[in-house]
């Protein structure tokens, strides 16, 4: 199983465990109960998620009690019927009260930096782009509260990009792939240092965030577009890490947001092409008559991607003289709280 590197730094210790895997070797110094720690957990509800409550099987948790670690990122998985466990069940600490921190997926692309007084912070986050990444708090619980119920929030936001014909109706668009270039996929993200409840939106906070790339989209059969808007998306890329929306002058794409795609226009009758027709346009390809076209993402009403949150781009494509800046076709769908949420509507 693959694990996250873990830094744990301790009021008594200072040590790297290169596994999170590991568990039980903690100096013990608390009196217990001979109450076992327990667990429930909830997602947001969510058709457009890849980690819901209804699939939500598995996440892994910390425990700290006075400085000690309690919980060393153990696994909690659901059992049949809807309950959870984890191996080796720790008892309560007699009349001190326990944060714990959870998350999911269980092997989480990061350096996890673990303190016992101060929230989980994961360094150098790795954005896969079609990974979930969800987290929950719980402060100061004890043993009165009997279960631990774990409440789940997104880390990341959802970009999605939809796309129609700008052209009349006597022009094919045909795409044959689309990326978004210069997003930033690398970031340190720490904890809320508030529970995560049911009825609250506290979220996480990213920071130093770095590695920009190109991401593909779609990179498969030439699809024709048409006056209905459509997703193009075969690689499962749509997580993006919450950061400000870079804008950037037409013609740049080189700093901001870019949205390139990879099409050739042509006569719907005669088949005949009517775009590229020069050879030195970027991303010229003979084989396919194909080209790229730039589309500069502009911030519009929405300057940052926020945690927890959807939007969707609706871009419309054609000769790329017509081609420039988009924002204003953009749909979000804000952060929720669990008693708000509508299934298939929001992320």
């Amino acid at each position: 199983m693959k694990c996250p590197k873990i830094l744990l730094g301790l009021s008594m210790a200072s040590l790297i465990l290169t596994s999170a895997c590991s568990n039980d070797d903690d100096i013990n110094r608390l009196t217990h109960t001979d109450v076992p720690i327990t667990f429930s957990a909830y997602a947001p509800k969510a058709s457009r998620a890849t980690i819901t409550n209804s699939n939500l099987q598995q996440f892994r948790a910390y425990g700290f009690a006075n400085g000690e670690v309690i919980l060393n990122g153990v696994e909690v998985n659901r059992q049949t019927g809807g309950s959870w466990s984890y191996i080796n069940p720790k008892p309560w600490p007699e009349l001190i009260p326990v944060d714990f921190y959870t998350y999911v997926p269980i092997d989480v692309n990061a350096d996890i930096h673990v303190t016992g007084s101060s929230p989980l912070v994961f360094n150098s986050f790795r954005n896969d782009g079609v990974t979930d990444f969800l987290y929950g708090v719980n402060l100061g619980e004890t043993e009165a509260t009997k279960q631990v119920k774990v409440y789940l929030r997104h880390a990341l936001s959802q970009v999605r990009f939809r796309m129609l014909r700008n052209v009349d109706h006597n022009i094919n668009v045909d795409v044959r792939s689309v990326e978004i270039m210069n997003t930033l996929t690398s970031g340190t993200f720490t904890f809320p240092g508030e529970n995560t409840t049911a009825t609250t939106t506290v979220r996480g906070t990213w920071s130093d965030l770095s590695d920009a790339k190109t991401l593909v989209l779609y990179n498969g059969d030439e699809t024709r577009l048409s006056d209905v808007p459509r997703e193009l998306n075969n690689t499962g890329i749509m997580y993006s890490i919450p950061q400000t929306v870079k804008e950037c002058a037409i013609g740049d794409h080189e700093s901001g947001f870019i949205l390139r795609v990879r099409c050739r226009l042509s006569d719907k009758f005669t088949k005949q092409v009517t775009w590229p027709l020069d050879s030195t346009l970027p991303g010229y390809d003979a084989d396919t008559q194909t080209a790229f076209i730039y589309y500069a993402l502009q911030s519009g009403n929405h300057p940052e991607w926020l945690s927890g949150n959807r939007y969707v781009y609706t871009v419309r494509v054609g000769h790329p003289e017509l081609a420039g800046s988009f924002s204003n076709a953009i749909s979000v769908d804000e952060y929720p709280d669990f008693s708000s949420l509508v299934a298939g509507e929001l992320y």
